[in-house]
């Protein structure tokens, strides 16, 4: 299907600098966003779904100090013609994190028209090697990964991501653009606009606290898919 192709491009980060500022050494995300934060979605100007993220902190796994952080991602899309629903896409992810260790485990699947397209995951073993398992089979890499749900503005310092739509791993150049005005919690907030090049390509927006705040690219249809914060940031913490 037409939209799972363009889902492909951009879907589908937590501990690092991230490339705006020695200030975001380090960033709690519940702290950062709320428990939760949500993005309205629109395909050429209108509003076809909703994405969802959840961040929520564990105790430490028995015999380890660090505790771990749980984020879950829900993207769901309901496309209409002449008032009735022609398509359907339902996104899940959910990844877990540890302050000393980074991305240990994540999951992910699609389903259209409520048939399970894709089902992906990936694995931090002991010695520090990522391993995943996709669509394109399974493999691995060593280093810090991180996964393309854009939350965690660490990312920005990255040359390749873990897509978890494709459950492959990605080479990327993240270029950083010029500064605009966008909605936060109702109000603009001026943000940097960074382009990925390479084997994804996308726009993503974030704050000067490192929010993600904004997302936009092209649909292997031509169509113009966006995503505009809705709540992303505790109340009262906008700018």
């Amino acid at each position: 299907m037409i939209l799972l192709k363009t889902f492909k491009l951009a879907a589908v980060a937590f501990f690092g600098l991230g490339g705006l500022s020695s200030a975001l050494a380090f960033q709690d995300p519940v702290a950062l966003y709320g428990p939760q934060a949500f993005y309205d979605v629109f395909r050429n100007g209108e509003p076809v779904g909703e994405h969802r993220m959840e961040y929520q902190w564990l105790p430490p796994l028995e015999g380890r100090q660090q505790k771990r952080l749980q984020v879950s991602s829900a993207l769901d899309l309901d496309i209409t013609f002449l008032g009735l629903t022609v398509y359907t896409y339902r996104y899940r992810s959910d990844a877990l994190w540890e302050q000393d260790r980074g991305l240990t485990s994540i999951s992910s699947q699609v389903r259209e028209n409520s048939e399970e397209t894709a089902a992906n995951s990936g694995f931090l073993e002991q010695d520090g090697t990522f391993v995943f398992e996709g669509g394109n089979g399974r493999g691995s890499s060593s280093g810090t990964i991180y996964p393309t749900n854009h939350w965690n503005v660490a990312v920005l310092n990255q040359s390749e991501v873990f897509n978890t739509l494709t459950g492959s791993i990605n080479a990327v150049e993240i270029l950083k653009e010029d500064q605009e005005p966008l909605p936060v919690n109702g109000q603009d907030v001026l943000s940097t606009r960074y382009r990925y090049t390479g084997e994804l390509r996308t726009e993503v927006w974030y704050d000067d606290r490192g929010r993600w705040v904004g997302l936009r690219f092209e649909g292997s249809d031509g169509s113009e898919i966006v995503y505009r914060c809705r709540l992303c940031a505790p109340t009262g913490q906008e700018q």
